[in-house]
């Protein structure tokens, strides 16, 4: 009995370890996912910066334009290419920005469950120490049965 007892602990035990296992392995991937969406992020957030950077050239760039139309009727289309730029890099940007937001609600819907297979991890090491000690345990009474049987005989 209480050697079945015993299989039965480390039966549970090593689907603990098991179980720990593939909670470190999934807390590994979630983190990893969790670094490549923040570096995504990064790059969105520096393209975005980039791309504003560069419609604030084109809005300098079209202002000088406007200025010159006052003066030489050739220089409309170049500003009519100039907007038409503004507007392309506006969607650009538009699109940016989402894509920023998607990979910021992606990286909000990482985060807790980064944190829950942290407390299922904690929750796993607890039960396993509480399998080890009551292993302990088994095998203390265990022993003091022995014990009595070999006084007995």
């Amino acid at each position: 009995m209480c050697i079945r007892d015993s299989c039965v602990a480390a039966d549970s035990e090593k689907q603990l370890r098991e179980q720990l296992a593939q909670m470190k392995r999934n807390l590994e991937t979630a983190e990893a996912e969790a670094k490549n969406s923040e570096a995504q992020l990064q790059a969105w957030q520096q393209q975005v910066e980039q791309l504003s950077s560069e419609l604030n050239s084109h809005s300098d760039r079209a202002a000088e334009a406007q200025e010159r139309i006052n003066n030489l009727q050739d220089l409309k289309h170049k500003l009519a290419l100039a907007n038409k730029e503004i507007e392309e890099l506006n969607e650009q940007l538009e699109e940016l920005n989402e894509q920023l937001d998607t990979a910021t609600a992606e990286l909000s819907t990482l985060r807790p469950n980064l944190r829950k297979l942290q407390m299922e991890k904690d929750a796993l090491v607890g039960d396993l120490s509480q399998e080890r000690h009551a292993r302990e345990l088994l095998q203390s009474d265990a022993d003091k049965l022995n014990s009595q049987v070999k006084d007995l005989q």
